[in-house]
C-alpha cells in the first residue's frame, strides 16, 4: 500500500481537497462499527487511500482552516452527511 502524505493546515475544523484539482468532492474507505447501545455506526478507522470525485483518481489531500473555506463560498457552509456514507459502505 502506498503512503499518502497529506498536507494537515489546521488540524480539528480544517476541510480536505483534492490536491490536483481542488475540489473538496473526496472520499476516503473507512471501518465503522455498530453500536447496539446507541443504535448507530461508530466509525472506528479511517484508512489512508483518498479518492477525488472529481478527477475520479487517487489523490491526496489539501486541507484549508475552516474560516477560509466558509470566506470563499461567501460564509454558505456546506452540510457532510455521515449518515449516507456509511450507507454506502455497509450496503
Amino acid at each position: 500500500m502506498d503512503q499518502v502524505h497529506e498536507n494537515i493546515a489546521g488540524g480539528i475544523g480544517s476541510v480536505p481537497g483534492c490536491q490536483t484539482c481542488g475540489s473538496e468532492r473526496v472520499v476516503k474507505d473507512a471501518f465503522a462499527c455498530f453500536n447496539p447501545d446507541s443504535g448507530l455506526w461508530e466509525l472506528e478507522s479511517v484508512l489512508d487511500q483518498a479518492h477525488c470525485q472529481v478527477c475520479d483518481e487517487k489523490t491526496k489531500l489539501d486541507w484549508t482552516p475552516a474560516n477560509a473555506v466558509q470566506s470563499k463560498r461567501g460564509g454558505r457552509c456546506r452540510e457532510y452527511s455521515i449518515r449516507s456514507c456509511f450507507t454506502k459502505l455497509i450496503n
